[in-house]
């Protein structure tokens, strides 16, 4: 048995899946979109990824001069 819960637990919104997950629940079960803040914490964390993952292979890559 899923239980949703209604509120999440006050560093919830720290993890990575929480932004995403509340827009794809806002969109299943919304009308209208509401989620704009959990929007914005989902490509924060992915542009925060990104970049991380940038600074760790660019070492590997070489640079071309």
């Amino acid at each position: 048995m899923v239980v949703l819960l209604e509120t999440p637990g006050s560093l919830a919104w720290f993890l990575p899946s929480w932004g995403p997950s509340r827009v794809m629940y806002d969109g299943a079960f919304s009308p209208a979109f509401h989620a704009t803040g959990e929007l914005l914490v989902g490509v924060g964390w992915l542009a925060g990824l990104g970049v991380a993952g940038y600074l760790v292979l660019r070492p590997s890559a070489g640079s071309r001069a």
